[in-house]
């Protein structure tokens, strides 16, 4: 019996951003979009807005400076 000789195609390593390159790309296309439609409410989309402008009147901090706490409020994490 013959052995079988396969063809294998060789992939080029994938590079950091190519995964997120092919969603974007597929999220242009549109192919996998539902074909039902999702409609936001006049007053949710409104409060929305209201919500994102509001958010330039703070500056941007350089570090944020926030403690995460266990539990026990302990702050230690013991």
């Amino acid at each position: 019996m013959a052995q079988a000789e396969y063809e294998y195609e060789v992939e080029p390593p994938l590079q950091v951003g190519d995964a997120t390159q092919g969603l974007f790309a597929w999220q242009r296309s549109g192919e996998l979009a539902s074909a039902t439609p999702r409609p936001i409410a006049g007053s949710v989309a409104n409060r929305s807005y209201e919500r994102y402008l509001k958010s330039f009147e703070f500056p941007i901090p350089e570090r944020m400076s926030s403690i995460v706490k266990s539990a026990n409020g302990s702050g230690s994490g013991k």
